[in-house]
């Protein structure tokens, strides 16, 4: 799980870890998802309460925070340029990601002004101001492969900064003075550690103008983003590219989809019309089924029409899923619908604002698109009654077996059989009665099945109809005008507590993020396509192995870390340790993006066009819908990089795998650069590889097999029993020192933070002691009276540096604790870090209970 999300799902939600674990098992479908033996197991029963709201809104706001950065300003196309073209040169991309000098001035200016990037780190390039929007743009990708663009001798770090290429030499001094210029030295590093390591970080970084946070996190996400954005519409404009060997097919795919996308002139000449032609051709359908078939078959009728050809899961959702039980297998996953702006759970009757906010945003876009009934007044009423009547439902978090036959008896709104074989029949797959479906929400598809039918026996299918036709219109309306789009942002205002109704041209679903988010594959393989442009041949694959080989050596300190503990019985224990030496560890992408035919076969099925946006998110909601079908019967095609883009920053763990997903997107500075001595990647990349290994053992991942199967009886009660109450010890001291633990997930990632730097510190250690630094380091360490060991816990720590607007205190993001104090409870329970810095027993940054020792 990544230790920050994957900016929002949307954004995040592709990436959910309770998606990915689903709650705990269940071993059987009795009950509609109750334990089956809740003796054996009531000692976990607490583990499974999760807040969605807390995950969707923050989510939100992470979008909200790096919107007004990434998106560039409207510009007129400049006439192309052939590849005979003099005088233009190729800028270099430089970087998975090196901080540029002027990095401070960067934080602070308008959004508009921060799309000027200062290239750096490039042997014949000096400070050199580019525009998207200019004609002489030059190609930047500075904050992305700065440690693997120059290729150096493995003992660069021994010559002096006189012998130090410019590169080099301007690096080392760039990173000591971003960890000296961050770094408050009054502070007592034993007293409070964030303070110490990241006090002038905020003063150097404000947040940028109409944002109330910054971090390294973001920065390194708006690189990203914004790279990909530059090099796509450099390709729209005919222009000399790093693009320009990449595949055509899916180079052409990728910009056709921006294109359309970024092209607000052609948006606003067509209106809301491509949404209504949809609505129109759905209301006919509605008519002649409401006609022609009995209620109940004519709400199946418009259900299966809207989730299988618009893609929208109302009501509920699903997907093929790695198989909980079952090795290399995948399965149907049923789970909680997902295509509100609010999210499952949320009781809306009870929150005044959010009712009221809503029904101005209903009426405004029903206004623009059409009503069914040609009655605004009334559609609004019925959606908000039915949005508080289905989005209040819930039920438990548990994965239940069950099969079509039983679904059937539990949620008999729908013939099941019918319902799926109507979707899968287009891959050429036939569904039985007794296919194994996985599903998330028994309790809460008996509950939606008793509340619509009821909803048919009073008032007929047309009400159901009107919140169908509803959310096609909700999530569609986003590829609209403008205008359209906007009719959101009042609402979005009210749930996040932020300002996006005065954030210029703020888009709730960015054009990049639908890209890296939906179509990631081809869209990652266009990132590693323009960084590869720029490096020397093996570079990356070099990097993969360097960094492959790292998370194998924390790995095997994190099995001496388990073996240290004598509360874990010895039978229990070596089942810890054989799951942690079979994790699967993946690093940087997924093979097909090094075979473009196989990306090309995978793409066959899908055309965009350059104007028609909306046409075009159909098309690729359908496509996706597509492949997850074809997984079922071909589970050879599906991957772990499903689950996970090779443009995200961080990390990743699937608990149904066994299986670290460690991205390309994280191989940029400062997480990583090879050009840093050794030992330090260790504190930033290696933590984080630390913190995943560390979900493989936590209280989901303990209940699995070295293959990510189920298995909640591989240890012995009492072991159970004090497992859980060290994991409740754990909770209770960090919920009253440090942040209020609630919830599943952050349970979760207090535990996995617990072990990470501190497995990390013993991978690097000896190699600490054994490292010639630059000269610039050196120095450093000499200003500040520093060893490399205390520099190592100061680079774990300034990677989590944030700043906040006056007036704002930091914040938690999605089931995370805020920045400082996941630093300072993490290191406060850190044996290693207090020897380092001779941190006194009961000082603030040494307060460890022994109790509450999980791992």
């Amino acid at each position: 799980m990544n230790l920050v999300p994957r900016v929002l799902t949307p954004g995040f939600t592709r990436g959910h870890r309770e998606n990915n674990i689903g709650g705990m098992d269940t071993n059987d479908s009795e009950a509609g998802g109750q334990l089956k033996n809740s003796t054996a197991r009531g000692t976990e029963r607490w583990m499974v309460a999760v807040s969605a709201t807390g995950v969707i809104v923050s989510g939100l706001v992470l979008v909200i925070v790096l919107y007004p950065l990434v998106t560039p300003p409207p510009y007129i196309t400049p006439t192309p340029s052939s590849d005979k073209s003099p005088s233009r040169p190729q800028a270099r991309v430089t970087g998975f990601s090196d901080y540029n000098e002027n990095h401070q001035s960067d934080m602070t200016r308008t959004p508009k002004q921060l799309h000027k990037i200062v290239l750096s780190d490039h042997p014949n390039t000096t400070h050199t101001s580019i525009q998207p929007q200019n004609e002489n743009y030059q190609t930047n990708m500075t904050h992305i492969s700065g440690q693997l663009h120059t290729k150096v001798s493995n003992d660069h770090h021994n010559l002096t900064e006189r012998e130090q290429s410019p590169v080099l030499r301007k690096f080392y001094r760039m990173v000591t003075r971003n960890t000296e210029g961050a770094m408050n030295t009054t502070a007592d590093p034993c007293q409070d550690f964030y303070e110490y390591a990241c006090g002038n970080w905020g003063v150097r970084h404000p947040p940028p103008l109409g944002t109330t946070s910054w971090s390294n996190f973001e920065d390194m996400t708006l690189m990203i983003w914004r790279h990909m954005e530059t090099e796509i519409q450099r390709v729209n404009s005919g222009f000399n590219t790093s693009l320009k060997d990449a595949n055509p097919i899916v180079r052409g795919l990728v910009a056709d989809y921006y294109m359309a996308c970024e092209n607000e002139t052609h948006l606003t000449a067509e209106g809301v019309d491509p949404l209504k032609a949809v609505l129109s051709t759905m209301d006919e359908m509605y008519r002649q089924a409401a006609q022609d078939m009995e209620p109940l078959s004519a709400f199946q009728h418009m259900l299966q029409y809207v989730h299988h050809q618009l893609a929208i899961h109302s009501f509920f959702s699903w997907k093929v899923e790695t198989d909980n039980k079952v090795e290399e297998a995948l399965a149907i996953e049923l789970r909680a619908p997902n295509v509100d702006v609010l999210p499952q759970g949320t009781d809306v009757k009870s929150n005044k604002p959010i009712a009221d906010a809503y029904k101005i945003y209903a009426a405004n876009i029903l206004s623009r698109v059409g009503t069914y009934t040609d009655n605004t007044t009334r559609e609004v009423s019925i959606i908000l009654d039915l949005l508080e009547t289905y989005l209040g439902l819930t039920g438990s978090p548990l994965i239940n077996d069950t099969n079509i036959a039983e679904l059937d008896t539990l949620a008999p709104f729908l013939d099941w059989h019918t319902y799926f074989n109507e979707a899968f029949n287009s891959t050429g797959t036939f569904i039985n009665r007794e296919e194994r479906i996985l599903s998330l929400i028994q309790d809460y598809l008996a509950a939606i099945s008793k509340e619509i039918m009821a909803e048919i026996n009073t008032h007929g299918p047309e009400r159901l109809y009107i919140y169908l036709r509803w959310n096609v219109i909700q999530y569609y309306s986003q590829f609209l005008n403008e205008r359209a789009r906007n009719t959101i942002l009042p609402l979005l205002d009210i749930i996040t507590g932020q300002n996006t109704s005065a954030t210029p041209r703020f888009r709730y679903r960015p054009c990049i993020k639908e890209l890296e988010e939906k179509f990631a594959l081809p869209t990652s393989y266009l990132l590693l396509e323009s960084v590869k442009h720029h490096l020397p041949s093996g570079t990356i694959a070099d990097t993969m192995k360097k960094v492959k080989n790292m998370a194998n050596n924390i790995r095997d300190k994190y099995i001496n870390y388990i073996n240290s503990f004598v509360w874990v019985k010895p039978h229990a224990k070596a089942m810890l340790i054989d799951k942690l030496q079979h994790v699967k560890v993946l690093v940087g992408y997924p093979n097909i993006l090094d075979d473009t035919k196989k990306l090309e076969d995978m793409l066959k099925l899908i055309k965009f066009n350059k104007t028609s946006l909306l046409q075009n998110q159909i098309a690729l909601n359908r496509f996706n819908l597509q492949r997850q079908m074809r997984f079922l019967r071909q589970p050879e095609l599906y991957s772990e990089w499903e689950f996970l883009s090779p443009m995200s920053l961080l990390s990743f763990y699937m608990y149904r795998r066994n299986t670290l997903l460690v991205p390309l997107g994280g191989f940029r500075y400062p997480l990583y650069s090879s050009k840093l001595p050794k030992p330090l990647t260790y504190a930033t990349l290696g933590m984080f590889i630390s913190h995943e290994l560390g979900h493989a053992v936590d209280f989901v991942g303990r209940t699995r097999d070295i293959h990510g199967r189920a298995n909640a009886s591989m240890w012995d009660e009492e072991t159970v029993r004090d497992f859980a109450e060290r994991v409740m010890c754990r909770v209770r001291q960090y919920s009253k020192d440090y942040y209020p633990v609630q919830g599943l997930l952050t349970i979760a990632e207090v535990m996995a933070d617990d072990g990470s730097i501190g497995t990390a510190y013993e991978a690097a250690k000896d190699a600490l002691h054994h490292t010639t630094f630059p000269t610039q380091m050196v120095n450093l360490m000499k200003r500040l009276n520093l060893t490399p060991d205390q520099l190592f816990f100061i680079n774990f720590a300034q990677l989590f540096c944030m700043s906040t607007a006056p007036g704002t205190t930091p914040r938690g993001i999605d089931h995370y604790p805020p920045h400082p104090t996941r630093v300072i409870a993490t290191l406060s329970n850190t044996p290693q870090f207090h020897k380092v810095f001779s941190c006194p027993k009961d000082s603030p940054m040494n307060n460890i209970n022994k109790a509450c020792e999980i791992w």
